[in-house]
């Protein structure tokens, strides 16, 4: 392989960066100046400046931090989505930070037929951009793209930040914002173990929380009356939360549910969230949501009907 035309181009702007011996990388993120200041600029100027040498590389090596900024550079320089070979490593390991620029060109460095490359590097406002020709396979890209495309196993977010050490055990349990003595559970405890909703007198709608909601959502009246509120209903929409200050544990599964007599609550679902879905029939179930301050602390939360 044989190295060719470079460019760089760099500006006064600090964007995201890495300090000296810091594992993480930082930024001062505003993602519309990040898009229209900083990125798309400098990157699009050195990818045309590579352009004019070689207007139809072989492969196409382009940074793509939110992955769509690539397909905008790759539309500056008139690249088919077939050339640029970053999107495939994008989409199979993520960003890659500072090895982006060299993985995204492997699969044309491993080619047995050789051809040219342009490959694009970006970061703490300064992009580089170099073109590479070579006439055969590279030695050791084939067994970097082999790496690549290795099927892995599934790993959780909570575990590659233990490996990252950025999650570690305190060895005690950090207190809820809200002490279960507190006014705000005293004040709620009807509504959190009853179940109590407000009931609009002028149009019956369903209020919950009725200390949340002190006007009508529907209506805007004021006048409430306290209902119970169905124990079953069906999922509207849920999310799977995988990382949870303690007390709590993830995975923590919340779902929003349409209750049968027509109110809608937001609340836990007592599982890990597999077996969760739009639309699945749940029903109401008392539980201990954590153990707060030599307290325990008790809620209702959703369990799905078919394993009761």
């Amino acid at each position: 392989a044989m190295l060719g035309e470079r460019a760089t181009y760099a500006q006064p702007l600090l964007d995201r960066y890495r300090g000296d011996a810091e594992l993480d990388t930082r930024d001062l993120y505003d993602g519309r100046l990040f898009r229209e200041e900083m990125f798309l600029p400098i990157v699009g100027d050195v990818a045309e400046a590579i352009a004019k040498v070689d207007p139809s590389p072989t492969c196409w090596s382009i940074p793509d931090p939110d992955g769509r900024l690539a397909a905008t550079i790759a539309k500056r320089v008139n690249a088919s989505g077939n050339s640029v070979a970053s999107a495939g490593v994008y989409a199979a390991l993520g960003d890659t930070g500072a090895a982006a620029a060299l993985i995204g060109s492997v699969a044309a460095l491993a080619a047995s037929d050789g051809g040219s490359t342009a490959i694009v590097a970006y970061g703490g406002g300064r992009a580089s951009a170099i073109a590479l020709t070579n006439t055969g396979p590279v030695a050791g890209a084939q067994t970097a793209l082999e790496a690549i495309n290795a099927p892995g196993a599934p790993v959780s977010y909570a575990r590659i930040l233990r490996n990252r050490s950025q999650l570690t055990p305190t060895g005690e349990t950090i207190p809820i914002g809200v002490p279960p003595e507190s006014a705000m559970f005293a004040r709620g405890a009807l509504e959190m173990l009853q179940m109590l909703g407000g009931r609009c007198v002028d149009c019956s709608t369903i209020n919950t929380p009725p200390s949340i909601h002190p006007h009508c959502i529907a209506c805007g009246g004021t006048k409430m009356e306290s209902v119970e509120l169905a124990r079953e209903g069906v999922v509207h929409t849920y999310v799977v939360n995988y990382t949870m200050p303690a007390p709590f544990e993830a995975p923590l599964p919340i779902a929003v549910i349409d209750l049968d007599d027509g109110s809608r609550i937001m609340l836990q679902v007592a599982d890990d969230g597999s077996n969760v879905e739009i639309g699945a029939r749940m029903r109401l179930v008392l539980r201990k949501y954590a153990y707060e301050r030599g307290a325990p602390v008790y809620g209702f939360k959703a369990v799905p009907k078919e394993k009761l």
